[in-house]
């Protein structure tokens, strides 16, 4: 949750109700603070309610972005085990 966001939400709220609320937490209330948050994500839920939806992403919409990408290359990096096990190619004899 932004500071700016919240910030403008707490300095709305009426006194009583920060009063209350800083009186609670000088108190020792240890639940302060999530009803605090609960208070500020259910005020920015209802000041988004006129945002229009945000189309959910399908699976397939994904994939076909994922292989659509050319900035980054398709090749595998991490060598197969049979790779792993393999000797090197030039062998140099101390002998």
């Amino acid at each position: 949750m932004p500071s700016d966001a919240s910030g403008g939400l707490i300095a709305a709220m009426p006194d009583p109700d920060k009063i209350a609320l800083l009186s609670r937490l000088c108190d020792g209330d240890p639940h302060v603070a999530a009803e605090l948050r609960a208070k500020i994500m259910a005020a920015m839920a209802a000041n988004s309610a006129g945002a229009p939806p945000v189309a959910a992403r399908t699976v397939a919409d994904l994939r076909a972005r994922a292989h659509g990408r050319q900035d980054k290359p398709t090749t595998n990096t991490i060598p197969s085990w049979p790779d792993l096990i393999r000797p090197p190619t030039r062998f140099v004899s101390r002998w």
